[in-house]
């Protein structure tokens, strides 16, 4: 049995797997060759691959127990080295995935950080640049405040230099107007004449009372505005009897008190309400309402009147000197323009407009002084 030649697969009972790549080979084992038929052909793992051979007669006819022996050692060194080899690259897969794990994590985290910083410098960057803009506008503010202070002390200083200098001959000039009106042989268009230069005479003096009402000396301290309005309204109340005009008050109780000159303001408001009274001489509806409010710091005051309104074409113009809608004569034109800049010296505001409905609306804004504000001027 020795001595026999054993066969090669493919020479048993004349293998019909001629396509088999063994086929005609010297190598006995065509079921280990790679790439041969039955290689190939069985794709599973090798112990379903020797359970396919086991079932095979070539296979079956052409190996003894021996041979069976080194095929099992032989598969199962495969076997072996393939489970180290899935062992190992398993471990690196684990080792590679752990490190993904962490990767994934730290990225995550980074990220994280990455986007809250990110949003940190961007808040910080908006708050500061609110800032500076913030900054930037009360310190335009406070040079606008200061440049109208300083325009307005200085016309002020002018404007009483000017009416002092014209107030003595004016008043000489008057006396003798009135010496010679006073005579009987003045008649005629003489006499009319005279009586037209005194007229403008007392106009002119007039314009120079205003003006030196307007840059008198300041005495600033702390004023009830409710009280002052009050006062004024009652006043004035006879006018409102006579013209048969509503009153409708809105003040807000308690309101904080303002520091500045009642004297002055106080002028502010008189001027502000006749000239509203004025706008509605000839309405049929004649309301003037007055309300108070006190908001983030400052004191609004608002006189709403149901008259004819601001032309648009006017609106520019109200706060100018010598600019009046009334006949010639009835108005100076610096009620509005001395009123303006005593609210500006007093760091407030004043405003006109339409109201929705007819008639126009007044807002004057003064700021109420804090503890700090107090302390500072002290």
């Amino acid at each position: 049995m020795k001595n026999i030649r054993q066969l090669k697969c493919w020479e048993y009972h004349k293998c019909a797997k001629k396509e088999c790549p063994a086929y005609g080979s010297s190598d006995l084992k065509c079921w280990l060759k790679s790439g041969t038929f039955c290689h190939e052909k069985i794709n599973d793992t090798f112990l379903e691959k020797m359970e396919a051979c086991m079932g095979c007669p070539v296979f079956n006819m052409n190996f003894d127990r021996d041979e069976w022996q080194e095929t099992f050692n032989i598969l199962s060194e495969q076997f072996k080295s393939v489970s180290a080899k899935f062992e190992k690259e398993k471990n690196e897969l684990k080792a590679a995935e752990k490190k993904l794990i962490e990767f994934k994590t730290t990225s995550v985290y980074l990220l994280k950080e990455l986007d809250k910083k990110s949003r940190e410098v961007e808040a910080e960057k908006s708050g500061l640049e609110e800032k500076v803009e913030e900054r930037t506008k009360e310190l335009k503010e406070t040079q606008e405040r200061l440049l109208q202070t300083a325009r307005v002390a200085a016309l002020s200083r002018f404007s009483a230099g000017i009416a002092h200098e014209i107030n003595n001959p004016l008043g000489a000039v008057i006396n003798f107007v009135r010496t010679v009106l006073a005579n009987p042989g003045i008649e005629g268009d003489n006499k009319n004449y005279l009586e037209l230069s005194l007229k403008g005479l007392f106009r002119i003096e007039n314009i120079i009372k205003q003006i030196l009402s307007y840059s008198g000396r300041r005495n600033p301290e702390m004023t009830d505005i409710n009280k002052l309005l009050k006062e004024i309204l009652e006043f004035m109340g006879h006018r409102f009897k006579e013209e048969k005009t509503g009153l409708k008050l809105e003040l807000t109780e308690p309101l904080p008190p303002v520091f500045v000159d009642p004297v002055q303001i106080q002028q502010v408001f008189t001027n502000i309400i006749r000239n509203a009274l004025d706008a509605m001489k000839d309405c049929q509806r004649k309301e003037l309402t007055v309300n108070t409010e006190y908001k983030e710091g400052r004191v609004f005051i608002r006189v709403l009147d149901t008259g004819k309104g601001i032309k648009e074409d006017e609106k520019e113009k109200i706060f100018t000197p010598f600019f009046t809608t009334k006949e010639v004569g009835e108005g100076l034109g610096l009620g509005l323009f001395i009123s303006y800049n005593i609210i500006q010296i007093s760091e407030g505001t004043l405003e006109m407009d339409n109201r929705k409905e007819s008639g126009a609306v007044v807002t004057v804004t003064l700021p109420v002084l804090t503890e700090k504000k107090k302390n500072g001027k002290n």
